[in-house]
């Protein structure tokens, strides 16, 4: 809560009140980035992040390593950092300083997360496996 308070007065960082779903949806395509805080868990990847993708917006994720930084970096989603205070000031500073801008993923990076794609790669591993058992 302090941390928020003190980024809240730099202008920073805002909270704003729950909004309807196709309204959040609207707020994140525009947005500049999206955050994920997800301390202590390593396996899990928030499926809010998904939505996040199809947004095309970058993603900052404050957490452990593990399944969701790794998807992050792996597929240039945005900027990863560990869950400490050091890290997250340094992360930020080097953002707003223009030493490492968050830019938005490149289009065929997040494409590659569209159902569709998703669909047909899963139909197609589908087809293998049965003309490898016919």
């Amino acid at each position: 809560q302090s941390l928020a308070k003190q980024l809240e007065q730099e202008g920073l960082f805002r909270r704003e009140a729950p909004i309807p779903h196709h309204l959040c949806l609207k707020e994140m395509a525009s947005a500049t980035a999206l955050l994920i805080m997800q301390p202590h868990s390593n396996v899990r990847v928030p499926a809010k992040t998904y939505e996040y993708i199809a947004s095309g917006r970058p993603i900052i994720l404050i957490g452990d390593e593990g399944a969701a930084s790794h998807l992050i970096e792996r597929h240039r989603l945005g900027k990863w950092c560990r869950d400490s205070i050091p890290a997250i000031k340094n992360m930020l500073l080097s953002m707003l300083d223009g030493t490492a801008p968050i830019d938005p993923p490149a289009k065929e990076d997040v494409q590659r997360f569209d159902y569709k794609v998703l669909t047909g790669q899963l139909a197609g591993l589908f087809d293998r496996i049965v003309s490898e058992n016919s």
